[in-house]
């Protein structure tokens, strides 16, 4: 959270070291709210509301400009809270030049179970049941497995997940899918 994964990547991989890559961090919090984070000549920081649509044409935007530096596009979202996740997977649907995708979310979202129109995920765990947190991420995984921008893709996608234990936390399911 609060961009620490990108400062981090940043601080391992210096300009010097890996000259290739590129660090972008997003979160809604305002720059002095995020005294850790040093922009670098590979690293950067938008403050941006990510599931607002001006965003998703912004991200767009900057992975064409990465792709054709000849550079790997990969979105990270750590412990992504509810409907973060989601977007996340939308983007990377949406945005096929990105070329993977790390997923560890975290929180699961609101439940509209009270509402006459229950959202996708409480439909799914209706369903299927189970404890909420691996119910949240094996509907997350399904969602990804579903994930179609050209009809024959779906079957170019390797999809994984697994729980980290070295994340000291009980929210440590890891996603991860990369086209191939």
């Amino acid at each position: 959270g609060k961009s620490l994964t990108t400062a981090l990547c940043g601080a391992l991989f210096p300009p010097e070291v890996c000259s290739q890559n590129e660090f972008l961090a997003v979160d809604r919090l305002p720059d002095h709210l995020i005294p850790h984070f040093l922009p670098d000549s590979n690293t950067s920081y938008l403050s941006r509301d990510i599931m607002l649509d001006p965003f998703f044409h912004e991200l767009a935007q900057e992975v064409d400009r990465q792709t054709r530096q000849n550079k790997t596009a990969v979105l990270v979202g750590m412990h992504l809270c509810g409907k973060l996740s989601e977007r996340a997977i939308e983007l990377f649907e949406r945005i096929p030049s990105i070329q993977a995708l790390v997923l560890c979310p975290c929180c699961l979202p609101k439940s509209q179970k009270k509402s006459t129109s229950p959202t996708a995920f409480d439909s799914y765990w209706m369903q299927n049941g189970g404890e909420a947190y691996i119910t949240w991420c094996s509907y997350l995984e399904e969602k990804i497995q579903n994930v179609v921008v050209d009809p024959d893709e779906r079957f170019l996608l390797d999809v994984r997940s697994y729980r980290d234990s070295d994340i000291h936390s009980s929210r440590n399911s890891v996603i991860t899918v990369t086209r191939k």
